[in-house]
């Protein structure tokens, strides 16, 4: 791999970083407020996804089930 393509990935990596503690807050001294907040968040997410694959679900079973009538 040629080295201008490693410094450019580097590069990459580093502004992930800085992008993901600036938009988390997340300060190296006190860690637990912002995973707390990250935690909050995952966890609505994942209640969300949980919901919306529930109704899909159940619409393809009631139409399925519309269908046999």
């Amino acid at each position: 791999m040629n080295v201008a393509k490693v410094a450019l990935i580097l590069i990459f990596l580093l502004l992930l970083v800085v992008i993901f503690f600036a938009l988390t807050g997340l300060d190296v001294n006190n860690p637990m407020p912002a995973i707390e907040r990250i935690l909050a968040w995952v966890v609505r997410l994942n209640r969300t996804l949980n919901m919306m694959m529930r109704d899909f679900i159940l619409s393809i079973q009631k139409s399925i089930r519309e269908g046999f009538r």
